[in-house]
């Protein structure tokens, strides 16, 4: 089958090309720029890249021509200039439906997250819940996948993790109450994200998925502490000043360490996804457990 993976570029897609091209499909990478981590697969036969930014509705859907199904992929974990939680993950998901109606394609699998949800004090988790409810509604044999944390090669979360045990001498935990969080590896969603390409019985479904252990935040960075020969120290910080140390990385740094989104997200129980969701064909269930060390 000849598929898109809009937001082919970034770390959840260029894990997803991988899977599908070892399936036998051919995949068409459309992003919003060239992007260097599809080099390993610059020479496959299997794989076309496409510069189509979201926003331009006539590339969009030359891109898309030939498909018989899209995956979206994109998102963002923090603002900047023009990328904002609305442009993106809203207007984003508005004009690639317009774009899959003019491209007549009608299988859509969307990744969305494990905690998004309308009501909730946090744009990302709101725009992410817009976003998939704009889907339920767009008359497409859709899928729709909320993971929760992701880690594998290439990651923000173990990479960042590990980059702030490295640079500060202590770890400032997210509140004063323990929550849990089951780290998913991408393996396992792109598994699951392939294994429904083609099933009829899920269509017009919801997916939560979440790694197969839960740990709370402390347990993970002892975890990963250890695996780079580090004792850690780690002290309780209130969520408060997290979102403030949050907003300065955001301003000051390039790619930020810790962004406003993610205290939100860690602030919150990450082992069960916010409904509605589906259960998941157990043969897709992940199943690999959390290693910090296996990168």
């Amino acid at each position: 089958m000849r598929v898109a993976i809009v937001g082919g570029s970034g770390f959840v897609g260029r894990h997803l090309t991988r899977k599908l091209v070892s399936q036998g499909h051919q995949v068409v990478v459309v992003s919003r720029q060239v992007n260097p981590g599809h080099q390993t697969l610059e020479d496959s036969d299997s794989v076309t890249a496409v510069k189509a930014p979201l926003a331009d509705t006539v590339a969009m859907v030359k891109a898309l021509k030939g498909c018989e199904a899209v995956y979206n992929c994109v998102g963002i974990s923090y603002e900047r200039g023009e990328q904002s939680y609305e442009r993106v993950h809203l207007d984003g998901t508005r004009n690639l439906l317009s774009a899959m109606r003019q491209a007549e394609i009608d299988r859509f699998l969307h990744v969305s997250f494990l905690k998004a949800r309308p009501m909730v004090d946090s744009p990302y988790h709101s725009t992410k819940w817009q976003a998939e409810e704009m889907v339920r509604k767009s008359g497409t044999n859709y899928t729709i996948f909320k993971p929760g944390v992701l880690y594998g090669e290439g990651d923000q979360f173990l990479s960042h993790l590990k980059t702030t045990l490295k640079s500060f001498p202590f770890f400032g935990l997210v509140g004063f109450e323990e929550t849990q969080i089951a780290p998913l590896s991408v393996e396992d969603l792109c598994q699951a994200m392939a294994g429904c390409l083609e099933k009829q019985d899920a269509f017009g479904k919801t997916y939560g998925l979440v790694g197969p252990e839960a740990f709370t935040l402390k347990e993970i960075v002892e975890l990963t502490a250890d695996s780079l020969d580090i004792i850690p120290t780690t002290v309780s910080l209130p969520i408060f000043l997290h979102r403030f140390a949050a907003i300065l990385m955001e301003y000051l740094m390039k790619t930020p360490l810790l962004t406003t989104s993610q205290v939100t997200m860690l602030s919150e129980d990450l082992a069960e996804p916010a409904p509605p969701s589906d259960e998941l064909p157990a043969e897709l269930s992940p199943t690999t457990k959390f290693s910090p060390g296996c990168r």
